[in-house]
C-alpha cells in the first residue's frame, strides 16, 4: 500500500502528460514511427500509409504517403470484408462481428528476402482489444503462407506503441497504437498482411514499410519516453521499498 501511494502521483504526472501530448491525433500517420535500418525512398523499399478511407474496398494509400525505389505501376489496396463496413468517420467499424482487413503490398521480385514493419492505429474494441492476438500475418495474394510471416514468427509481435485517450469528432476516444515486424527470407514477391479487428473497434489507420534485404534489421520499435518513464518509476518505488525493509 506505502508503494502504490508513492508511485500514484508520479504515474498521474507522466500519464496525463501522455495524453495531452497525443490531443487532437488527426493527422495521417503522426503516431507512426520511421523504419530503422533503411530509409522511405531508399532502393528495393516501400512505404505506404492509409488514414482517409474511401471505401469498403480498394483504397490505394493516401496522397503524399506512398513510396517505391525503384517505382511501380500497380497501386497497393486496403479492404475489409464483412460485416466490417466504412463508416462516416472514414474509418472501417463493425457493430455485429470481429472483421477481416487486408492490404496489398507490390514488393520488388527480386532479393534475398523482405523486412515488413506493420503499424497500426485503431479505437478499442468490445472487449478492450484492437487487431485481435495471433492474427495479423502475412501471405502471399493467393492467401498462401509465406515462411517468416507467421504471427508467432515476428521479430516485433503486435507491441504497443500507446494506448490512451485523444480528442476526436466524437470526443475523448481510447486510442491504441501497434506495431508488428518480420523477416521474409528468401522472399522478395507481392505478398497481403491480414489481420482481423474486435467487434466495436473503429480501425483508423495502416501503415506498411518493406525493406529487399539478405538479413532482418534489429527490431525498429524502441519505448517511448513515457513507457520509459513508467518503468524506471516502478524500478525506483520497488527499489525504496525493499530499502525501507
Amino acid at each position: 500500500m506505502k508503494l502504490m501511494k508513492f508511485l500514484a502521483p508520479a504515474l498521474l504526472v507522466v500519464l496525463s502528460l501522455s495524453s495531452a501530448a497525443l490531443a487532437g491525433y488527426t493527422a495521417t500517420g503522426a503516431m507512426f514511427i520511421e523504419p530503422a535500418g533503411w530509409n522511405v525512398g531508399d532502393a528495393g523499399s516501400t512505404s505506404q500509409t492509409w488514414d482517409a478511407l474511401a471505401a469498403s474496398t480498394n483504397n490505394a494509400p493516401d496522397a503524399g504517403f506512398y513510396s517505391t525505389n525503384p517505382a511501380m505501376a500497380t497501386f497497393p489496396l486496403l479492404s475489409v470484408s464483412s460485416p466490417g463496413f466504412r463508416a462516416s468517420s472514414g474509418n472501417f467499424y463493425s457493430f455485429s462481428g470481429n472483421y477481416p482487413v487486408s492490404a496489398n503490398i507490390y514488393n520488388h521480385g527480386a532479393g534475398a528476402g523482405t523486412h515488413v514493419i506493420v503499424q497500426t492505429a485503431a479505437t478499442l474494441g468490445g472487449t478492450g482489444q484492437t487487431v485481435l492476438p495471433g492474427t495479423l500475418q502475412i501471405v502471399d495474394l493467393g492467401g498462401s503462407p509465406i515462411t517468416g510471416g507467421v504471427n508467432s514468427a515476428a521479430l516485433i509481435n503486435g507491441d504497443e506503441m500507446f494506448n490512451g485517450s485523444v480528442s476526436s469528432s466524437m470526443g475523448e476516444v481510447t486510442l491504441a497504437v501497434q506495431i508488428w515486424e518480420f523477416f521474409l527470407p528468401g522472399y522478395a514477391g507481392d505478398f497481403r498482411v491480414q489481420f482481423t479487428e474486435e467487434i466495436h473497434s473503429s480501425f483508423d489507420q495502416l501503415r506498411v514499410d518493406s525493406m529487399i534485404s539478405g538479413t532482418a534489421f534489429a527490431p525498429s520499435f524502441v519505448p517511448e519516453p513515457t513507457s520509459l518513464a513508467l518503468a524506471g518509476l516502478c524500478a525506483f518505488g520497488l527499489a525504496l521499498s525493499r530499502k525501507r525493509r
